[in-house]
């Protein structure tokens, strides 16, 4: 990143990016993505606001655990994740008071493995199905998303098809 006259340019091996366009795929050919290790992987806080390219990280099939916290990813298209089949843990907390990760039913398709998934912080609607197939799911955290305020809400069915599900995060939605 370099500051030219007061304003943020991102450089990568494709060009010039947008201050506000970062992708794993862009991040990838920038050489900024770290290396996987113990099947874990840290893309924390890279302001990464699309998942395009995840598929092409080097061994990202056998991890197990991965952090995108802190990241301001606008949107989880379906098979998002489809390469991650033995993933268990999945961090995708915001801490962003602005952007708006929009989620749809089949977001979460093939993480059949996955026990834990966070998804704090991110002012969300949640929709019907958007945990569908996650079987193994023990530990779901919404917390901090307005789900109750704005007219997002809860839709039936949203925790269906969860029968190990232990734990679930609500709080800090406005759901009185």
């Amino acid at each position: 990143m370099k500051k030219v006259y007061g304003l943020l340019v991102l450089l990568s091996l494709g060009g010039l990016l947008q201050a506000n366009e970062v992708s794993i795929a862009h991040l990838l050919k920038a050489g900024r993505i770290p290396k996987i290790s113990n099947r874990e992987l840290d893309l924390s806080n890279l302001q990464i606001t699309s998942l395009e390219g995840l598929g092409q990280i080097p061994k990202i099939k056998k991890l197990e655990k991965l952090n995108l916290s802190g990241n301001k990813i606008k949107a989880i298209p379906v098979d998002s994740f489809k390469a991650l089949k033995k993933l268990k843990k999945l961090n995708l907390s915001g801490g962003d008071d602005i952007t708006e990760t929009k989620i749809q039913a089949g977001s979460f398709a093939g993480l059949k493995n996955l026990q834990e998934l966070n998804f704090s912080d991110n002012r969300t609607k949640i929709p019907a199905k958007a945990f569908e197939g996650l079987k193994n799911l023990r530990e779901l955290n919404l917390s901090k998303n307005d789900i109750g305020s704005g007219g997002r809400g809860i839709i039936t069915d949203t925790f269906k098809g969860l029968p190990l599900l232990e734990k679930l995060n609500l709080a800090h939605n406005g759901l009185v």
